[in-house]
């Protein structure tokens, strides 16, 4: 399914279910506007750390273990609220059928352009980036192709260069321990589609530009910037990775059960997928930690609450943002999907109500929006 078909699909799957679970009917998506639309939220709290109520605990247990008898593989879920935190997981993702396990690292795919969103608003809030500046003044070398697009263009997917290629995609296999390099994978870039800041076009290879530039600005890997910048301010660093040829992946994983070759060079889906992904769609990790670093993203401790404020701008009615996407006006919620071969992911934000949702499953186009839709039911 195509990138972008896929995530409307799940925004309106999720918003439709959310609309049933307001006081009264809510648009759809947010209003059109010419120009960004700003949301400021109440920074979260301190991040809780005591289960939820019992009754509750096992209403979500429920819930995920409902849609193993309705043929999905396993379920893998998260929720941190006011009132305490929750992990579950059903069915099997593991070889000789293992049972899932919350704490399974699993291949978060385009979940990872949250996190990269932040890795630059963090070097915005440092003054080593500016949003309306060039992204070619940080990356060291003119002749890497932006289409001149601004670092705010590229944050909001209008750098104007569209998705990587199939032909592209059908050479990550060739060999799976394969590590890309940054002219490997420009060499993969496809030529731009239109002029930037003139229309919304899902572009991995964009994400993958800012990856470049935070390696340029920093002097750092992109596992290094983001571990020290983004994931040991949320004391994230070992629930959230940057896969790539210096650092392994933990175990264990969540593998599809018809996987061939999966987890090649400690990485998953492989090592050949993951450095090809990048900053777009590369990382790893729990949906505990996905849950628990989005509730310290909201709390302000990662990135500065202006920032936060620049992620969560709108720039069309379908609710396509700066890094984090709205999926429903009333009430307010906000995220990212993912999506690999094998691989299912959602985050979503109710920023209002303080709740963080995760939900994953390997299956590829999984319905994990209404997933998540009913267990933000238990929560009500």
């Amino acid at each position: 399914m195509d990138k972008r078909v896929a995530k409307v699909v799940q925004l309106l799957i999720l918003s439709a279910v959310l609309a049933g679970c307001a006081s009264s009917p809510p648009p759809s998506s947010p209003s059109p506007s010419p120009s960004a639309s700003t949301v400021v939220v109440q920074p979260f709290g301190t991040l809780p750390t005591t289960p939820l109520d019992a009754a509750s605990s096992a209403s979500l247990q429920s819930v995920i273990d409902g849609y193993i008898s309705q043929g999905v593989p396993d379920v893998i879920a998260a929720v941190v609220t006011p009132h305490g935190i929750w992990s579950g997981a059903a069915g099997v993702d593991g070889p000789n059928q293992r049972l899932a396990a919350p704490g399974d690292f699993f291949a978060i795919a385009s979940i990872s352009k949250v996190l990269t969103a932040a890795l630059v608003m963090s070097l915005v809030d440092d003054g080593k980036m500016k949003l309306d500046s060039a992204l070619s003044d940080y990356l060291g070398d003119p002749a890497i192709p932006t289409n001149g697009a601004t670092v705010r263009q590229a944050l909001q997917m209008r750098s104007g260069i569209p998705d990587t290629s199939d032909a592209s995609l059908s050479k990550i296999d060739l060999d799976q321990e394969h590590i890309w390099t940054q002219s490997e994978l420009i060499a993969e870039f496809p030529k731009p589609q239109s002029k930037p800041g003139t229309e919304y076009i899902y572009s991995n290879p964009t994400y993958k530009l800012l990856g470049f530039a935070v390696e340029h600005v920093t002097g750092q890997s992109l596992d290094q910037a983001m571990r020290q910048r983004i994931l040991e301010r949320a004391g994230s660093s070992t629930s959230l990775v940057v896969q790539s040829g210096s650092t392994a992946t933990p175990q264990p994983w969540a593998l599809p059960a018809d996987g061939v070759g999966l987890g090649a060079g400690n990485a998953l889906p492989s090592l050949s997928n993951a450095t090809f992904s990048g900053a777009a769609s590369g990382m790893a990790g729990t949906a505990p930690g996905v849950a628990a670093w989005a509730w310290q993203l909201f709390a302000v401790k990662v990135i500065s609450g202006q920032s936060l404020a620049t992620m969560l701008a709108t720039t069309d009615s379908n609710g396509d943002g700066t890094g984090l996407d709205t999926f429903s006006a009333k009430p307010l919620s906000v995220g990212h999907t993912g999506s690999k071969e094998g691989y299912q992911s959602l985050l979503t934000i109710y920023p209002d109500k303080q709740e963080v949702i995760v939900v994953f499953v390997n299956q590829r186009d999984a319905q994990v929006a209404g997933i998540t839709a009913k267990l933000a039911e238990v929560l009500q």
